[in-house]
């Protein structure tokens, strides 16, 4: 009994195992759908039409849509027609609006007659007779002439200045000037000569050591091409090094410039004639320095 019923139960097992790929080969096959009657078109290597980055008005989508149309293998998939297929190179459907036809496609007929009325209002020659554009731009009012009468009387001034600026040099040949930085006055005195610099009766390279406060003073020469036509004594007091360095150059600037005021426009475009007006801000009392606070302590 039991071995029949072993075998039995063998049996039923592979019954069941047999049921059941039926089962998968009958999915398989459903899956597999009703075959064409039409042959599938050969797959061609390359699509022969213009890229929409090339052409006006044709955007991707519609160039895809035609692409799978004319070629069915276009996605790489295979497609299933309800008819012959098409034909390559044969365009489907209406091609896009081109131009300024584009422009009217999301308009109403409505908005299109008045744009249209619009355009014929516009272009309709008209009786009035314009004067010339010579005529429009010569015309001024009254704030446009105010404007230009101040302007040259400015100029006019510019011009009586420029003409009363002449040198100013004592009778040995030499224009003196003085400069200022922070608490530092320099008097300098200029004329013509080898560059030969002194200040307060001692040589340049001994009084200022530092290169960079050197090259300010100089700079007034660097830019008026004049380094080594003129000696240069000078007597300077007050402040620190980098500020006597400063006031040394404002001297020498506003010197060259009553020696020859040509030499004026480049001083002043560089800056070099204004006093600059930069100091220490004073202590306030309560801090340990102008801004600076004691440390805060609770208790």
């Amino acid at each position: 009994g039991a071995h029949a019923h072993g075998h039995l139960g063998l049996g039923v097992g592979f019954a069941a195992g047999g049921v059941r790929g039926m089962a998968k080969k009958a999915v398989k096959i459903r899956h597999k759908g009703p075959q064409s009657n039409f042959p599938t078109p050969p797959r061609t290597k390359s699509f022969k039409m213009p890229k929409s980055g090339g052409v006006e008005g044709f955007d991707d989508e519609f160039l895809n849509a035609i692409k799978k149309r004319v070629n069915p293998d276009f996605t790489k998939k295979r497609f299933h027609l309800d008819g012959p297929p098409a034909e390559g190179g044969i365009w489907y459907g209406n091609f896009p609006d081109m131009g300024v036809e584009r422009h009217y496609r999301d308009l109403d007929e409505e908005t299109m007659n008045a744009m249209h009325t619009i355009m014929d209002i516009e272009t309709k020659p008209t009786e009035v007779d314009l004067p010339p554009m010579s005529e429009i731009l010569a015309e001024r009012t009254g704030k446009q002439d105010e404007k230009a009468r101040r302007k040259a009387e400015q100029a006019a001034l510019d011009a009586k200045y420029r003409a009363s600026r002449i040198s100013r040099r004592d009778e040995q040949g030499r224009s003196g000037a003085t400069g200022r930085r922070k608490e530092a006055v320099a008097r300098v005195t200029i004329w013509p000569g080898t560059g030969d610099i002194s200040v307060n009766k001692r040589p340049l390279d001994d009084h200022v050591d530092n290169l960079s406060f050197r090259g300010w003073m100089l700079l007034p020469f660097i830019v008026t091409s004049t380094a080594g036509l003129f000696d240069v004594n000078a007597h300077v007091h007050g402040g620190g090094k980098s500020g006597q360095a400063q006031a040394l150059r404002h001297g020498i600037a506003r010197a060259l410039q009553f020696y020859e005021p040509s030499f004026r426009p480049i001083l002043k475009r560089r800056k070099m004639l204004m006093r600059d007006p930069r100091t220490v801000e004073r202590k306030k009392p309560g801090l340990a320095k102008a801004r600076k606070a004691y440390q805060w302590v609770k208790r």
